[in-house]
């Protein structure tokens, strides 16, 4: 199945809150050039921010999500 890049949904907050779990472990344990840290960044109040927003998007394959992205048209400070 091809990747699919849809707006996400607060039904998708507790698949994604997983897999920023699983990213920021394995990052914990390897090269973390993003510098993310578990309960920091990213964490599951980001992704309720953005479903909330509109801005969080989710790359499913396969029916499950693959990554995360927030589009704003804003700059970070």
């Amino acid at each position: 199945m091809n990747p699919v890049l849809e707006q996400a949904t607060a039904a998708d907050l507790d698949e994604v809150a997983l897999l920023y779990d699983s990213i920021n472990r394995y990052l914990a344990d390897h090269t973390n050039y993003p510098g993310w840290k578990k309960d920091v960044y990213p964490a599951r109040e980001d992704a309720e921010n953005g479903v909330s927003r509109g801005t969080l998007y989710v790359l499913r394959r396969d029916g499950r999500i693959a990554g995360t992205v927030i589009l704003e048209r804003k700059a970070e400070p």
